[in-house]
């Protein structure tokens, strides 16, 4: 028996010996990084030398710093000069006007055919393209064709490891010596995006050079390891780029998106990092996915899930797939290329603003940047390696992808999205513009047409409805069909999960656009849509005395601004008048006539801003008060402070700031929380975006906020902000509505952590659309319909009042229209107030429960927060 356990426990330390043994070899042929700073991939790597390493080329070892735009750069070009088998292209220019370039990385024979190359790509994408120019011989296309694979780099600019990658990574596919490296350039086409957010990394890069020790100290809790906010996650407005990919508001989205839709690539990669406790993901993803997004799609990433993780094995790297990043909001980096057909994946390295270049994790083990750019560098190089040994399958499946689509716009619930001409139109013009302008073909009716089964947008039936001539018709048949159900259905369907973000988008309701739903396509005659060039703007008549233009929502307020801004004073009609036979609602501004170069700049505002004003020689009224009257008061030419990002969330002044300065090119001033206390005598407007903490209102600061609002200023508090303006210790008594209390159990018990779970899932409120009820006799409803929707993203409304200033409340039953919300929510948030104003002597204080510029992509309630910005301060 002995002998037994002697020869078992020989054998347990000869297995370990020999496993230990096996494990040291493996490290020593997987060095990270040899002295030329080659970072390895396989134990066979070998380079040809002609291109220097980024290491060579600096002078300072990869991962040793965070490398700068500017040399990032210089190494581009060095690439493109010295490599036949590079392609420098610039793109476009960052909101700081820094460069935004691709490199196509390839075979030296394909970037040569570069464009030949796109062109066949872009077959792929259209089949009825390829059946128009090649008679639908797909096999004579995809001869020779290589797989089209885009890497995206840095769309968070605090996530650095992702930029040092892409440089060790451009090389090696640039550089890499053997039959591997030769198939794989052969095979593919590598686009290269090594740095999609320049400005927030410089601003990253920036402090953190500004703080760290030397040499850089690992301690969790040194300076280096804390960035303030705003930190350099986000671009210059301080938006997270990585959910503006169908939105489009910034521009280093805008001019991305027109060479991704010039390419169509079948794989697209979005490299980030997370908490520097972790690991690193890959996918599959976590549930749950966008229904839109076919089975087929959740398989490829499983393969390539499969390829990168027998890559990190060689390494014994740890990872996991499957868990916390789902594939359901259409706006990531991963979602909207996979809803264009692309295998859209995202990879996440532990790591991000808190990592520096050396963090010490609590288990005592120690992440460099040299470990963070090295997992990328590998997880990125597998995914091309993948998708060359699966060239024709990923093609061909792309291909299905978008025949599919086709077919399923054919014989689907839903043929076509239809949008009739509105009498202000500018906002289905905005909405038809954004839908362009991400490849989803539109035609529009030559005549009018009466058509018969439609469905309003909600899915109730019609009467046969007459459209009128100009109807955009939004087809889905068509190759970006999947992407145009997802964003203009009302709601995505979504069985019972978890949200990483918001759950509903829907673009008709955001925009405030009339939707009709058409099961099978009208019958008419359809031409391309194109958008028109000439304005829209008309003067009818000279008014002697005073022009009159009734407010419409943006163009309005971008014609009051341009008119205060040459010196024009704008009077405010408060009731519906009739005058010279022409009825003006409540809102109709008045532009008086003060000189002949009145007459000017009217005509020019009129036509830049594509408004409508009338002359007229009288302010005798019909109907109402006449137009002298001091119920009609002059506007101030409001001058505009924003509470900045030391005091709300950066998110939310971003919104703020992206949106009055390049949407509205309104200037405003963004100031600190000392500047409450000495006084806003400067200004006649503040504006209070989300996230404001209570620790800025101290009674001091009340009191003078207090002083300012009642000598006539206009406060305008939003999203959660609005709760600490309002209440007990804030500016206004305004009450939030009681709707908190839940039933206690009756019968207490233990519960496990899955019903733990499952309750705290129902109580999410993960970024919904509400509906609401305006009062168009306020100033805030000026212009608007009777019903609207708004974001809401927590039970949180205030209480009916019922004195004139409730102006946007929720119906008592379902007030969300879309989006995940729990029974126990929906009757919380009945009844109450979405937004509110106060009076306090002669200023205003205005409370919205909900963020109306919340991503941008709210262009009806974006009209009503500019009601409140423009038309309250006198």
């Amino acid at each position: 028996m002995k002998t037994h356990y002697l020869r078992l426990i020989t054998l347990i330390v000869l297995l370990s010996l020999h496993q230990i043994s096996a494990f040291a070899a493996r490290e020593s042929i997987f060095e990270p990084v040899d002295d030329a700073g080659h970072f390895s991939y396989q134990e066979d790597d070998a380079f040809e030398g002609q291109i220097p390493t980024a290491d060579e080329f600096f002078g300072i070892p990869l991962g040793q710093r965070f490398t700068p735009h500017r040399d990032v750069m210089d190494y581009c070009q060095l690439l493109a000069e010295k490599s036949p088998r590079v392609a420098l292209q610039k793109y476009g220019e960052s909101a700081e006007g820094r460069d935004l370039v691709l490199l196509m990385i390839s075979s030296a024979e394909n970037i040569e055919n570069l464009e030949a190359i796109r062109q066949a790509q872009m077959l792929l994408s259209d089949p009825s393209e390829l059946q128009r120019q090649k008679g639908g011989d797909l096999e004579g296309v995809l001869k020779d064709l290589p797989a089209v694979v885009w890497l995206s780099y840095n769309v968070h600019g605090d996530e650095s490891s992702a930029t040092e990658a892409a440089l060790a990574t451009m090389h090696q596919l640039v550089d890499g010596k053997g039959e591997r490296w030769d198939s794989i350039r052969r095979n593919t086409m590598v686009i290269v995006d090594p740095l999609l957010n320049p400005d927030g990394r410089e601003r990253y890069l920036q402090w953190y050079n500004s703080v760290r020790a030397h040499p850089a100290d690992p301690n969790p809790m040194a300076r280096e390891h804390s960035p303030p906010s705003p930190s350099g996650r986000t671009n210059h407005y301080y938006f997270d780029l990585n959910r503006d990919w169908a939105w489009q508001s910034q521009p280093e989205t805008r001019q991305r998106i027109v060479e991704y839709l010039r390419w169509q690539p079948l794989v697209h990669v979005d490299f980030h990092e997370m908490s520097p406790s972790s690991t690193y993901f890959f996918f599959p993803p976590e549930e749950p996915f966008n229904a839109n997004i076919p089975e087929d799609r959740i398989s490829w990433s499983e393969t390539f899930g499969k390829s990168n993780a027998q890559a990190f094995d060689r390494f014994g790297w740890k990872y996991y797939t499957g868990e916390q990043f789902d594939l359901f909001y259409p706006a990531y980096g991963d979602s909207w290329p996979t809803l264009n057909g692309a295998i859209g994946m995202t990879y996440e390295q532990a790591g991000g603003g808190r990592a520096g270049l050396t963090y010490r994790k609590s288990n005592g083990e120690l992440l460099t940047l040299v470990d963070r750019l090295h997992h990328q560098h590998v997880a990125g190089l597998a995914t091309v390696e993948c998708a060359s040994d699966n060239r024709e399958d990923l093609q061909k499946g792309f291909y299905s992808f978008k025949e599919q689509t086709i077919l399923a716009g054919r014989n689907g619930e839903v043929a076509q999205y239809l949008l009739p001409p509105a009498k202000d139109d500018h906002r289905r013009m905005a909405l038809v513009d954004l839908l362009s302008r991400q490849g989803i073909q539109l035609v529009m009716t030559m005549e009018e047409v009466e058509a018969a089964g439609l469905s309003d947008h909600a899915g109730s039936p019609l009467d046969t409805r007459t459209l009128a001539a100009g109807t955009i018709v939004v087809s889905l048949d068509q190759p970006q069909g999947r992407l145009a159900k997802t964003l203009l259905e009302r709601e995505a369907e979504v069985g019972e999960a978890y949200f990483y973000d918001v759950s509903a988008w829907s673009l008709p309701l955001s925009f405030g656009v009339e939707t009709l739903i058409a099961k099978n396509p009208i019958e008419a005659m359809l031409v391309p849509w194109s958008p028109k060039s000439d304005s829209s703007g008309q003067v009818d008549g000279k008014g002697s005395l005073a022009y009159l233009h009734r407010w419409v929502g943006i163009p309005s307020a971008k014609a009051l601004r341009q008119l205060q801004d040459q010196g024009q004073k704008v009077d405010l009609v408060t009731k519906p008048i009739e005058l010279q036979g022409h009825q003006y609602p409540a809102g109709t501004l008045v532009v008086r006539v003060s000189d002949e170069e009145s007459h000017e700049v009217v005509r020019r505002v009129a036509e830049e801003t594509g408004t409508f004003f009338r002359g007229t020689d009288s302010s005798w009224t019909e109907v109402g008060p006449d137009l002298g009257s001091d119920q009609f008061p002059t506007l101030a030419h409001a001058r505009v402070a924003v509470l900045g990002p030391d005091s709300v969330s950066s998110y939310a002044y971003g919104a703020v700031w992206s949106f009055l300065e390049q949407e509205m090119g309104i200037p405003f001033t963004a100031i600190s929380s000392s500047s409450l206390r000495r006084g806003l005598d400067d200004f006649d407007v503040l504006v209070i975006p989300s996230g404001v903490g209570s620790s800025t209102f101290g009674e001091e600061t009340r009191d003078a906020l207090r002083s300012w609002i009642r000598g006539g200023g206009v406060c305008i508090a939003m999203g959660s902000s609005a709760f600490r303006v309002a209440g007990k210790n804030g500016l206004v008594s305004r009450e939030l509505l009681d709707n908190q209390q839940s039933s206690p159990e009756e019968d207490p018990r233990p519960k496990t952590r899955t019903e733990i779970r499952e309750e705290g899932r129902k109580e999410q409120v993960p970024g919904n659309i509400v509906v609401l009820e305006m009062d168009r006799e306020h100033p805030l409803g000026y212009g608007l319909p009777q019903r609207i929707h708004g974001f809401i993203s927590s039970t949180r409304v205030f209480k009916v009042q019922g004195d004139g200033q409730d102006v946007a409340v929720l119906p008592d039953k379902d007030p969300v229209v879309s989006g995940f919300i729990s029974e126990q929510n929906q009757k919380r948030l009945g009844g109450g107030v979405w937004l509110a104003s106060e009076r306090s002597g002669r200023g205003q204080v205005v409370l919205f429960a909900g963020d109306p510029l919340f991503r941008s992509f709210w262009r009806q309630s974006s009209e009503v927060f500019l009601n409140a910005l423009l038309l309250l301060a006198r």
